[in-house]
């Protein structure tokens, strides 16, 4: 089994088909059998022994037709992970079935304002919400619940009563963190 490699770029409109040609293997074989002993002498050898030359010239042509799935479900690479590695190191069948991460939910489909055609990706969405802390059961065994807190958010701006250099225009004061 031999492998072969090719790269290229290809513009191709949905249904149309190209050809893509020229991954060329040409190999030559030589194999001789004769009498052990014999078919080694000088001369004489030809006699005891026959030479087999082969040459073979292979090339491979692939033809390449896409088709554009519109309003498909694209897969979040976020919201599965695949094993890899080999069969007996994994202790499993295949290898490569997906496994669904723990807290995630799929994606909804496009919104209804994208117009048809256009590249656009369901949002991503959690069922976790932000500032609050995970169940214990989702967590590490060995890791403390009461040790996690959410981050603080963004300061809120308080307003002064009136800019010391403008009268009569408020000023916007910031608290130190």
């Amino acid at each position: 089994i031999g492998t072969r490699n090719a790269g290229t770029v290809l513009r191709l409109k949905d249904g149309e088909t190209q050809v893509l040609a020229g991954l060329i293997s040409d190999e030559e074989r030589s194999s001789s059998s004769g009498i052990p002993g014999l078919s080694e002498i000088p001369i004489l050898g030809r006699l005891f022994s026959t030479q087999r030359d082969e040459r073979t010239k292979t090339e491979i042509v692939l033809l390449i037709t896409p088709h554009i799935l519109r309003h498909a479900q694209a897969q979040q690479p976020a919201l599965t992970e695949f094993r890899g590695g080999t069969e007996n190191a994994i202790g499993g069948s295949g290898g490569f079935a997906p496994i669904p991460l723990p807290g995630l939910v799929r994606p909804q489909s496009a919104p209804s304002s994208a117009i048809q055609g256009e590249n656009t990706a369901p949002p991503y969405q959690s069922d976790i919400t932000p500032g609050t802390n995970l169940p214990p059961s989702t967590m590490p065994p060995d890791a403390n619940p009461d040790a996690i807190r959410p981050a603080p958010g963004p300061a809120e701006p308080e307003t002064a009563p009136e800019d010391e250099q403008n009268p009569g225009s408020p000023s916007t004061v910031f608290p130190a963190q």
